[in-house]
């Protein structure tokens, strides 16, 4: 896959206060990048440099290998801020505005309003509208065109469960179109389950970065039984295979050594003369992996 946004040692100051401190991240074509952090962790000013709303202090980034220019970000659709739309109009007519700003035919407009659900509401003024259909009207307007990519900032903020599951609905239609997404957050839940990959920002440092489910198997807890138990304890011991194991009773608690998996841990006994006859995998959540990072 090729490179999408390559980020390299960007920083921000206000003042004496550090907003982003030389973050440096790469965004392949096709991945959806949670960037996840707490509030004031540097997630909303990283994404406003990405997009040329910030002027970086230090470091660059490029799209596409390219430093930005109009027609990298004819290719970007962004939603960093609540959008301004005129209250009184209809959301036909407003999203007629945005479709001039950007260049893009009025026939587009259509698809969207059908892609996030809302064709039935386009005379209605968009003052008569929930929460959740003001947002969906957001994402329509930034999908005006068909981006490429799709950057957004916390983009079911504010909203009910309904409002939450109809936005990340439109996300994961919008990533099985092999675009590319960024998605600032600080909501756990949302991040595992719509982003394939994240970075997670400590006050504006980034302190990890990687495939979601990597992230979360990497202190997979293991308990496996047999009947030999304690040879098998020894066995383990001196393999290499684990970072932690301990035995209790009838069976081996344990976590494996980054680059090995269960089947192998299985394939390994069998070959050594023990039968599993139990395997078990205690998943760390997204939320305690990511209490332990920013402690």
């Amino acid at each position: 896959m090729r490179e999408v946004l390559e980020i390299q040692n960007l920083s921000k100051k206000y003042g004496k206060i550090t907003a982003v401190s030389n973050l440096n991240l790469v965004i392949k074509e096709g991945d959806v990048c949670g960037i996840l952090g707490p509030n004031g962790s540097g997630k909303t000013t990283s994404l406003a440099m990405i997009l040329g709303i910030v002027k970086p202090d230090y470091g660059n980034y490029k799209w596409f290998g390219e430093f930005s220019s109009s027609d990298i970000r004819k290719k970007i659709g962004a939603l960093i801020e609540t959008p301004n739309f005129y209250p009184y109009m209809s959301l036909k007519r407003n999203l007629e505005i945005v479709a001039s700003i950007k260049g893009v035919d009025y026939s587009d407009i259509d698809r969207v309003l059908s892609l996030v659900n809302l064709s039935e509401r386009k005379k209605s003024d968009f003052s008569t509208l929930s929460l959740g259909m003001k947002q969906r009207v957001a994402l329509a307007s930034l999908l005006l065109g068909d981006p490429e990519i799709l950057v957004l900032d916390e983009p079911t903020n504010g909203l009910d469960p309904e409002g939450i599951a109809e936005v990340r609905s439109i996300i994961k239609q919008e990533s099985q179109k092999g675009k590319t997404i960024i998605l600032a957050s600080h909501i756990l839940d949302e991040v595992e389950k719509v982003c394939s990959h994240v970075a997670v920002m400590k006050k504006g440092v980034l302190i990890a970065n990687g495939r979601v489910n990597e992230l979360l198997s990497s202190d997979d807890q293991i308990i496996i039984s047999t009947e030999r138990i304690s040879d098998l304890y020894d066995l383990l011991s001196r393999s290499g295979m684990t970072s932690k194991i301990d035995q209790q009773d009838y069976e081996l608690i344990l976590n494996l050594e980054k680059g090995y998996t269960t089947t192998m841990l299985n394939e390994f006994a069998f070959k050594n003369g023990h039968v599993l006859s139990k395997i078990q995998v205690n998943k760390k959540s997204l939320e305690s992996q990511f209490l332990e990072l920013v402690k």
